[in-house]
């Protein structure tokens, strides 16, 4: 298997201006997302962390985000 990604690239060019998204299984049955870019392709996970391992620590990025939102906003406090 070739690590070259010239042929994924050639097959789905890039369009200026324009979104393009797919979802794509993974070798390990995984959904992925692939967004092309004008240099060249990004992938992701759909769930869980990026390169796909699982901790027991390890929290999604949304509930996160929630756990930040619910944290009153405290003021900045000038300095002179």
């Amino acid at each position: 298997m070739s690590l070259d990604l010239n042929t994924l690239l050639k097959d789905w060019p890039h369009e200026s201006g324009a979104i393009k998204v797919r979802k794509v299984p993974g070798l390990d049955g995984r959904e992925k997302l692939q967004l092309r870019i004008d240099l060249g392709l990004l992938q992701m996970e759909l769930e869980g962390r990026p390169d796909g391992l699982m901790t027991s620590t390890a929290r999604p990025a949304a509930a996160i985000m929630q756990i930040a939102l619910d944290v009153p906003v405290q003021r900045a406090t000038m300095y002179r």
